[in-house]
């Protein structure tokens, strides 16, 4: 009799055991044949990890035992999964791009998988909707804007010595349509100078477009750490950083190996660094200098002339100068720098 209790205890017992088992097979097209499966089961706070050998043509069968139904993720790359829900008793077959494992793949045997992949899709449908609705509007909204520039644009060049041209040119984004502010500045300076209004516009229309990008940098003429007069206009036809810094500035410092890798690669090709600093003390400034051995124009602003002609409100604070004496760009730095010197100068 006890005997044939623990007979069925253990009959029982491996029941279910049986009951619990899934078995997970399948097929990985374009399998490189060197990486295993791996398959992380999340049927408790932490998640549990097992490794599936894959054969050289793409194929690998295991089978899992879980106590209740579970999710868990099936990759070669952690960013490149299927979710899988895993129930007792499944025989779920998965058939795979081993290039795109999320994105190509195809589920069999699995109810709550197949649920899941359903819903996803249909969730990513609603929002492919949403999204194409967003650009249609989008789109038309550009339209109508552009339609409403457009017809800035042609009323200030119809009425340029209006003050209704005044009143609506506003619309107009002054760093994208500056030649039309200035348009209208110079028709309306011709014709109502002295007049408090146009004459408040010129003034800040003057202030706006200083320093701009295609604007010509103006001179510095400083002395350099040796005593001697070095201007920035001495260096025409070659490409100029010019480059506000001072010795307690950390990011200054910090930025001091990218412009001596960008210097040492592009200065046989007419790049140029013109360093100015805004240092209180020039002891500071030349103690720096020691300490870096900066190999290009290093000056020293003393009364702060020059950072003050240049608006310089904090630092860095750098301006790319084209060959011509213009600005190309402001505060490039690293990789950015490298990247414009590369397309001005070549490799």
């Amino acid at each position: 009799m006890i005997q044939r209790f623990l007979f069925l205890i253990l009959l029982l017992g491996s029941s279910t055991l049986y009951a619990q088992e899934v078995n997970l097979q399948g097929k990985i097209t374009n399998y490189s044949g060197k990486d295993s499966l791996k398959l992380l089961i999340y049927s408790s706070n932490t998640p549990v990890g097992i490794s599936i050998p894959v054969s050289t043509q793409g194929e690998f069968s295991k089978t899992l035992t879980v106590a209740f139904a579970s999710y868990a993720k099936l990759f070669f790359n952690p960013n490149d999964f299927i979710l899988l829900i895993l129930s007792p008793k499944e025989k779920i077959t998965v058939t795979a791009n081993f290039t795109n494992m999320a994105g190509d793949n195809v589920i069999k045997g699995s109810k709550h998988t197949q649920l899941w992949n359903s819903n996803n899709a249909a969730l990513l449908q609603f929002s492919k909707n949403t999204q194409d609705l967003q650009s249609k509007y989008e789109r038309a909204v550009d339209s109508v804007e552009k339609q409403r520039i457009d017809y800035v644009i042609s009323f200030v060049k119809q009425n340029p010595t209006s003050l209704a041209s005044l009143a609506v040119i506003e619309v107009l984004d002054i760093s994208m349509h500056s030649h039309i502010y200035e348009f209208l500045d110079s028709s309306l300076m011709t014709v109502h100078k002295g007049n408090p209004i146009v004459e408040n516009f010129h003034t800040n229309l003057k202030q706006a477009l200083f320093l701009k990008e295609g604007s010509v940098a103006p001179d510095i003429v400083l002395l350099d750490e040796t005593g001697k007069q070095v201007a920035l206009s001495s260096l025409k036809g070659k490409v100029v950083l010019i480059d506000f810094w001072a010795s307690w500035c950390r990011p200054c410092r910090q930025e001091i190996p990218n412009l001596k890798q960008a210097h040492a690669r592009y200065a046989s090709r007419g790049f140029e660094i013109y360093s100015v600093s805004i240092d209180n003390d020039k002891n500071a400034w030349l103690q720096a200098l020691s300490q870096e051995n900066m190999p290009w124009i290093t000056v020293y602003d003393a009364q702060k002339t020059y950072s003050s002609l240049y608006n310089v409100t904090s630092i860095p604070n750098t301006l790319l100068i084209g060959k011509d004496g213009k600005i190309i760009s402001k505060n490039l730095r690293g990789a950015a720098l490298e990247e414009q010197l590369q397309i001005l100068l070549g490799m």
